[in-house]
Formats: structure tokens, C-alpha cells, sequence
């Protein structure tokens, strides 16, 4: 008895010294908990080989670090606003190069920035016409990205950032933007609204406060 005893206690402390060994090596990953808000899910990220990586989910969060393995407190969480009827569902992201990535919105366009280090303020909307349910984006070059999405959809690019300027305008095209976003809450927030008017009638008030404000928009400088 005394002899089985010993042996089972000799195979227990190998069993478990084995165990231990085992759930210590058992992965060469370590994990990191950036405690994002249950909707701001990660669903692209890339790094450069200089150690910068850059990722960007729903809700349009952008997590971005220079030291990607140094904890939580290394990574900095920054959000873009939905703009140019983009929600800013971030799927995918890449970076041909330290001056460009691009990422691509499933609600149909791109986000590009020139500047990544810069944080979400540096990104830029395009929207593509007729294209919707986007999920990735490869880019080869600063000339040749490629975005894939539902049903088989391809779609092509030289240009990624091209749409920006044209989309998106200048300093003085995005500020006019806001004073006729300004404008259409005032002339279609009139208290009249709760009164007993048809809606007809209210869109149609609506419409003429717009043209008769809106042009005072383009004496913005």
C-alpha cells in the first residue's frame, strides 16, 4: 500500500508539473483590453515594420500605437464622425505606405488620411456611388487599391484620395456645408411643426425658408 501510495503521489506531482508547464506555454500570444464600448468592435488593423499599427472598427473607432505590446495605456482611441452619408462602420483598413491608408466604410466609401499618426481628426470621406455592404480593402501601392464587398462587388482605384476633393471641397466648401446644415434645422425646426398643419404643408413652408436662408451661405470667406 505504501509503495502504490508514493507511486500515485509521484505521478500526481508529475501530472501537475506537466499541467503548469503546459498552461504556461501553451500560447505565445499576449492579450490586451483596450475596454472599448460594446459596439466599437475592431474588425481591421495593420502594422508598419517600424512598429506603428493603426485599426479601425464600428462607430468609426480608430485604435492606433507606436508599441503595440506595451499594454493598454501604448494605444491611443480616437472616433470619426459619420459624414457624407457614411456611417463610419469601419471594416477593413491598409497602408501602402507611412503617408497613406485608406479603410473602407460598409455603409459604401473609403476613409483616407495622408497623416495616420495624426488620429481620427486626419481622415477624409468618400463616398462611391452605387457601392454598399463593403468589408475589405487591399492597397498595393498609393495608386492601386482595391475594396471588395456583398454579391461579388470589386471595386478599383488609382486615385484612393481623389473623391476627397471633390466630395468633400475645400476648408471653405466644408464650412459652407455647415452653415446649409445650420440653416435646414432652423427653417425646419419651426414651433408651427406642432401645430395641427398637414405635413404637406410644413415640408412645403420648409422648402421656401431654405431657398430664402440659403443663399446668405455663400458669402461664407
Amino acid at each position: 500500500m505504501r509503495r502504490l501510495a508514493l507511486i500515485l503521489a509521484v505521478l500526481a506531482a508529475s501530472l501537475g508539473a506537466f499541467g503548469a508547464a503546459s498552461a504556461q506555454a501553451a500560447s505565445p500570444w499576449t492579450l490586451t483590453n483596450l475596454n472599448l464600448g460594446d459596439g466599437e468592435t475592431i474588425f481591421g488593423l495593420t502594422c508598419e515594420p517600424s512598429g506603428f499599427c493603426i485599426g479601425v472598427g464600428q462607430e468609426g473607432v480608430v485604435i492606433q500605437s507606436t508599441a503595440p505590446t506595451a499594454g493598454a495605456g501604448a494605444w491611443t482611441v480616437g472616433h470619426i464622425s459619420p459624414a457624407e452619408n457614411l456611417n463610419a462602420n469601419l471594416r477593413g483598413i491598409s497602408c501602402p505606405s507611412p503617408t497613406l491608408c485608406v479603410a473602407v466604410d460598409f455603409s459604401g466609401g473609403v476613409w483616407t488620411t495622408t497623416d495616420p499618426g495624426a488620429g481620427a481628426a486626419s481622415w477624409a470621406p468618400t463616398r462611391i456611388p452605387k457601392a454598399k455592404s463593403l468589408f475589405a480593402v487591399t492597397c498595393q501601392s498609393t495608386t492601386a487599391c482595391t475594396l471588395v464587398g456583398a454579391g461579388g462587388l470589386v471595386v478599383n482605384s488609382s486615385n484612393p484620395t481623389g473623391g476627397n476633393s471633390s466630395s468633400r471641397g475645400s476648408a471653405r466648401g466644408t464650412a459652407i456645408k455647415s452653415c446649409r446644415r445650420a440653416v435646414r434645422f432652423k427653417a425646419c425646426s419651426n414651433p408651427e411643426s406642432k401645430k395641427s398643419l398637414s405635413k404637406n404643408t410644413i415640408a412645403r413652408r420648409c422648402r421656401m425658408r431654405l431657398r430664402k436662408s440659403s443663399a446668405s451661405c455663400s458669402e461664407v470667406p
